[in-house]
């Protein structure tokens, strides 16, 4: 029988077994341009195949679909040793690239990042800062998202970077580098780089970073913000037991305004709008986007995860998962004494008129307004889920609790849906956007 060396053996299974592990990542490398108006986006990957396909997300957390391929431009493909392979636009949202045996591809192209063109713009960039994140940025290739992703970002040295991601235990060529497990979680991470204001926390043994950009970033109360944002935090993880993330971000986009909050939900991350008027409104805001951790991005439709980012999942379950939410962004804030009762009803009496004074609720059940939303229809179909799932939420609460003389509540619902969730997918409970 022939002997082999142990040490010729280990180097060739080294030798052979690297374009295996090679290929089970890919690497985005991101630079903002000088003007900070548009970043420029390089993909590196391995290859096996004779051609690859690439796709820009049409749709992307948000309940609409949108044409976000259009803005791309200056979209080039080349080999290892740097020379240019051809790019066929095959359709709208995906280009197609022959390999040539080729082993390794590199892909770059250019995306405008939206500057305010309003005060309540949560996507946008200003001046002093970058920030992208509900509007894709990313590029996948087709049949390769359960792989991991390294994000490399090209930032001068001095900036500040807020991402829910894992940092990589080495930078890339110095610069900031973050680890995600798969394209989703990649692309469920929003990103804020610059010079923007800075507040962090701990809460339950978890890191959390307030980025605070837009033009009333300097005027808005920090230490108010700082202790709402854990407010926040403290009652809806007290209330779930846990927090299922290590890292998070309260990316928020500030303006001078009344009294508001509201935004984008992420698994580990929120992008805001926060108006420099900070009161109820504005702490009901920061609730609910926090409660979607659990309530959205864990216990959810089946079509809210994983996505087919070519098409709008449909689901009849938004009454829920938003206006359920909605419900409790006001009641556990007042359980735990943030506003009074009255505050309390007056807002459960303008839920109630706004659903009563719809009469379409007659024609279209909670369960169709969330169903048959549509490019043309991105929030709902002639019913508001929002107020419709808060009156509903209230009223399966009150009937919960006279069915069982008080020893029951929508609370157990809620808590059941969290308790399934991990059973059926433990690692729900564990769903961090960095490796860990």
């Amino acid at each position: 029988m022939l002997r082999i060396p142990v040490r010729l053996l280990l180097a060739f299974l080294a030798v052979s077994l690297l374009p295996i592990f090679a290929s089970a990542e890919i690497v985005y490398k991101v630079t903002p341009s000088i003007s900070s108006d548009h970043l420029s986006i390089e993909m590196d990957f391995d290859v096996s195949v004779s051609t690859v396909e690439l796709q820009m997300p049409s749709w992307l957390g948000v309940y609409s679909l949108r044409d976000s391929w259009e803005t791309l431009h200056d979209v080039t493909a080349a080999d290892e040793a740097g020379n240019s392979l051809p790019v066929v636009h095959a359709r709208g949202d995906t280009w197609t690239i022959s390999t040539a045996g080729h082993r390794r591809i590199t892909m770059r192209y250019d995306r405008p990042i939206p500057r305010a063109r309003f005060d309540a713009d949560q996507t946008a960039s200003d001046a002093d800062s970058v920030h992208y994140g509900s509007q894709p940025i990313y590029l996948y290739v087709v049949g390769r998202k359960s792989e991991p992703c390294i994000l490399e970002l090209v930032v001068p040295v001095e900036w500040k970077i807020a991402v829910g991601l894992r940092a990589a235990a080495q930078e890339r060529d110095g610069h900031p580098t973050f680890l995600a497990k798969s394209y989703d979680m990649l692309v469920d991470n929003p990103v804020t780089m610059g010079s923007y204001v800075e507040e962090q926390y701990q809460e339950h043994g978890k890191e959390h970073i307030i980025a605070l950009r837009g033009p009333a970033k300097n005027w808005v109360d920090q230490q108010r913000t700082l202790q709402m944002a854990r407010f926040v935090t403290q009652i809806e993880t007290n209330f779930f037991g846990e927090a299922p993330y290590d890292l998070y971000v309260w990316h928020s986009w500030v303006y001078e305004g009344p009294d508001f909050a509201g935004g984008t939900e992420h698994a580990s991350s929120t992008e805001m709008h926060l108006s420099a008027e900070e009161g109820p409104n504005a702490l009901q805001g920061m609730a609910h986007e926090f409660f979607h951790l659990w309530n959205v991005k864990r216990i959810r439709s089946k079509p809210l995860g994983p996505f087919d980012y070519t098409q709008l999942p449909h689901t009849g379950a938004l009454w829920w998962l938003e206006g359920v939410t909605d419900y409790y962004s006001m009641l556990l804030p007042y359980r735990h004494g943030a506003w009074n009762r009255d505050l309390f009803l007056e807002h459960a009496v303008d839920q109630i008129n706004e659903v009563r004074e719809n009469q379409a609720r007659f024609e279209v059940s909670p369960y169709d307004s969330s169903y048959r939303i549509s490019r043309e229809n991105p929030n709902n179909y002639k019913v508001d889920y929002y107020p419709t799932g808060w009156v509903l939420g209230m009223l399966f609460d009150i009937e919960l609790r006279v069915r069982t003389n008080g020893k029951r509540s929508l609370d157990d619902i809620e808590l059941a849906l969290w308790n399934y969730a991990r059973t059926i997918s433990p690692a729900l409970t564990k769903m961090r956007f960095g490796g860990n």
